[in-house]
């Protein structure tokens, strides 16, 4: 089996399902929350990182501006 970025199309889907990039009218999120969870534990497995450096990886947690989530 690819490891998660290796598998380009994956990876992509992983990154439009969550985080900033999943949000708003026009966007589509192509996976599910469940379906997000399962990738991004295994990607925490296979590049050895933890949830915070997964969570920078991925974009998520609050605005590094400082500026409301609003």
């Amino acid at each position: 089996m690819k490891k998660l970025t290796q598998d380009v199309k994956l990876y992509a889907k992983l990154l439009l399902s969550v985080g900033r990039q999943g949000r708003g009218i026009q966007q589509r999120r192509p996976l599910t929350p469940i379906e997000c969870a399962l990738f991004i534990k295994r990607l925490m497995v296979e590049e050895n990182e933890d949830l915070v450096q997964i969570a920078e990886r991925l974009d998520l947690g609050k605005p590094k501006d400082g500026s409301s989530i609003y």
